[in-house]
Parts: structure tokens; sequence; C-alpha cells
């Protein structure tokens, strides 16, 4: 089911299990995900507005699914999220999703590496 809410529509949302000593007790209880099946990257306006979203639900961490990845502007986006409202914007590929559906590596180890680039502004 797609919300909305005043910053615009929210395209999948889950609620997360807080399991303690893990990655997801960083989460907030609600996660919110944005899908780009663009054959273009996602730019900085894009990340913006999700994170409009975010702040609006008072999620912490989300996702971002853009197939071709987004431009370096919404790189800047999502370190200045981190550094001024502390959320964090997962961003994923197609090569990502490639990586998780050949279960070439772990769901659970993709996620921690893009949070831990997130949070000390580093490459993955």
């Amino acid at each position: 089911m797609r919300r909305n809410c005043k910053a615009g529509e929210i395209d999948l949302d889950f609620k997360v299990r807080k399991i303690t000593a893990t990655l997801f007790a960083e989460f907030d209880y609600l996660l919110i995900v944005e899908c780009k099946n663009w054959s273009k990257k996602a730019g900085a306006p894009d990340l913006r507005i999700f994170c409009s979203k975010m702040r609006e639900v008072g999620a912490k961490v989300s996702i971002f699914f853009s197939k071709q990845g987004i431009t370096r502007d919404a790189k800047t986006v999502i370190r200045d999220a981190w550094l001024v409202d502390k959320i964090i914007v997962l961003v994923f590929d197609s090569k990502d999703l490639d990586r998780i559906i050949n279960q070439s590596e772990n769901l659970y180890t993709i996620l921690h590496d893009k949070y831990i680039s997130v949070r000390t502004s580093s490459k993955e």
C-alpha cells in the first residue's frame, strides 16, 4: 500500500523490529523505501524530497533504490542529512540488487556497510 505525506508519496514502508546489538537497533519503527527505475541517475532534488519524507514520518534510516545510482550532488545531500539531522539514507542500485538476488553477498552485510559508509562519510 502506498502512503502519502505532505512531502509526497511513499513507495513502500515497513515496520522494523529492533534487535539489540544489531544494525536494526539503530532503525526507527518505520522504514520507508523510495524506488526510481529510471534510465538516469537520481539527483540532489530527488534526495532532498526523500529526506523531507523521512523527517516528516520520523524515519531514522531509510532506503533509496535508484536503478542507475545517484549523482555526486545527491551524495552530498545524503552526507548533509546525516550531519544536520542524523538521518541515514541507504542507497541501492541495480548492482546491489544483483548481489542480493544472486546471493554473492549477504543483505545484512550490505546494509551494514552502507550504514557505516554514511555515518563515516566514506565510500563503501
